[in-house]
C-alpha cells in the first residue's frame, strides 16, 4: 500500500511542478493565527520564500479578508477563540467561491481525533507545531503543485468513519484524502527523526555530564600538587575502608607522616623547591605502601596513610621500609638538602570501639614524640 501512495505522491510532484511553472502567477497566502508572535514568524517564512502573506487574527477576520481578496492558500491554526481551524475550513469548503482554496492546518497532532477532524472538514494537509522552516516550505510547494490536479478530478465520494463513539462523514476528494494522510505520515516521520536526534543528543549530553561529574569528583578528592588524595578524599575513603575492615574482621593501621625541616627548605631554596619536595615525598610514599592503601596529603607538609590487613609487626616493618626508601632517595639525589620525616602510627582494631578521631590523635601524638626525640629521619 505504501508503494502506491509514494508513487501517486511522486506523480503529483512532477505534474504539480510543471503546472506551477506554466501558471507563473503571484501566490498570496492567508495566515490565520491568534498568536501575534507565531503569526509574525509564519509571515516572515512565507515572505522569505517569495510569497505574499496576509494575516488574520481570528476565523471571522479571515472570512472578511477572503471576501475582499481571495487567497491562493490558507494556513490556519486549529486552536483559536470563537471559530477554530476546523470550523473555518468547513466554512471555506461550503462556499462555492472559496472551496477550491488549498487549506493547511497547523496542529500538534497529539490526538488521532485531529486526523479524523481534518478529513471531515476537508483540509489538504497538516503542519506539526513546532515546525521546521524547510518542512513548512516543502509542504506549501507540494500542496500548491497538486491544486490543479485536484481541480481536474471532480469525482467525489462519501465515507462514514466511526471514531471515539462518533460518526464522521467525509466527502473530500480521493486525492485530497491521500494528500492529508500522506502529510500526517510525513509529519510523523519528521517527528520521529527529530525525537531520535533529540534522544541521541540527550544520551551524548548525559555521557558528557557523567564524565564531567566524575572528573569534578576526582578533582575534589585529589591534591592538585602531588596528585594523591587530599584531606577530603582521605576521610571519604577512610569511612568506606573502615566498614570493609569491620565486615572482614581485619586490622587497620593509620600512619601520620610529617616532613622534618620543611620550612628551612622553603626559606632557603624557595617555594618552587618546596613544592618539589612535597611531590617527591608523595612518590616515595607511593613506592613504600601498597596500591590498596589510602595515601593522602592532609595539608602543608603532613601526610596520612590508611592500611588494611596488617599486624603490628608489619606496621613497624612498613615504617622501616619508608626510612630506608628515604635514605636511598637521599643517596641518589643531588639535592643540597636531605629529606627527613617523622612517623607515628596507631592500630584500629575492628573489635575496638574507638572513633577515627581518637586513632588519628594517637598516631599524631606518636609522630610528634618521634619528631622531638630524633629531630630528623626518625
Amino acid at each position: 500500500m505504501s508503494f502506491w501512495i509514494m508513487l501517486i505522491k511522486l506523480c503529483m510532484k512532477r505534474n504539480g511542478r510543471r503546472m506551477s511553472q506554466e501558471n507563473n502567477k503571484i501566490i498570496e497566502i492567508l495566515i490565520v493565527e491568534d498568536s501575534p508572535t507565531q503569526a509574525a514568524q509564519l509571515k516572515y517564512i512565507v515572505e522569505k520564500n517569495n510569497y505574499i502573506a496576509s494575516v488574520a487574527g481570528s476565523g471571522s477576520e479571515a472570512v472578511a479578508l477572503m471576501e475582499i481578496r481571495k487567497p491562493s492558500m490558507i494556513i490556519s491554526d486549529i486552536v483559536m477563540p470563537e471559530m477554530n481551524g476546523y470550523e473555518l475550513c468547513r466554512k471555506v469548503r461550503e462556499n462555492d467561491n472559496f472551496k477550491d482554496i488549498p487549506f493547511i492546518l497547523c496542529s500538534s497532532l497529539s490526538d488521532p481525533k485531529d486526523i479524523v477532524e481534518g478529513l471531515s472538514c476537508g483540509a489538504d494537509s497538516f503542519i506539526v507545531k513546532p515546525y521546521k522552516e524547510s518542512f513548512l516550505v516543502s509542504r506549501i510547494h507540494y500542496v500548491l503543485a497538486n491544486q490543479t490536479i485536484r481541480r481536474n478530478m471532480n469525482a467525489q465520494f462519501g465515507i462514514e468513519i466511526f471514531f471515539a463513539g462518533k460518526k464522521h462523514f467525509v466527502t473530500s476528494e480521493r486525492i485530497q484524502i491521500i494528500d492529508l494522510l500522506i502529510s500526517t505520515y510525513e509529519n510523523a516521520i519528521q517527528k520521529n527523526a527529530e525525537l531520535k536526534n533529540i534522544n541521541k543528543e540527550l544520551e551524548e549530553t548525559k555521557e558528557e555530564l557523567t564524565k564531567k561529574t566524575q572528573e569534578l569528583y576526582r578533582m575534589s578528592i585529589t591534591d592538585e600538587l602531588t596528585k594523591i588524595y587530599n584531606r577530603r578524599g582521605f576521610f571519604i575513603l577512610l569511612e568506606k575502608q573502615m566498614e570493609i575492615a569491620k565486615k572482614n574482621k581485619e586490622m587497620m593501621f593509620l600512619f601520620i607522616i610529617d616532613l622534618n625541616n620543611f620550612k628551612k627548605i622553603n626559606d632557603n631554596y624557595g617555594h618552587k623547591e618546596g613544592d618539589f619536595v612535597l611531590i617527591e615525598t608523595a612518590n616515595i610514599l607511593k613506592n613504600t605502601f601498597r596500591e590498596s592503601d589510602i595515601i593522602a596529603r592532609m595539608g602543608g607538609d603532613e601526610y596520612a596513610v590508611f592500611s588494611l590487613g596488617n599486624n603490628y609487626q608489619n606496621a613497624e616493618g612498613i615504617v622501616d621500609r619508608l626510612k630506608n626508601n628515604i635514605n636511598l632517595y637521599n643517596d641518589r639525589s643531588n639535592n643540597p638538602y636531605e629529606l627527613s620525616v617523622s612517623v607515628g602510627f596507631a592500630c584500629c582494631d575492628y573489635l575496638n570501639s574507638r572513633s577515627i578521631d581518637e586513632v588519628i590523635a594517637e598516631a599524631d601524638k606518636r609522630m610528634y614524640e618521634e619528631k622531638k626525640k630524633k629531630g630528623k629521619n626518625a
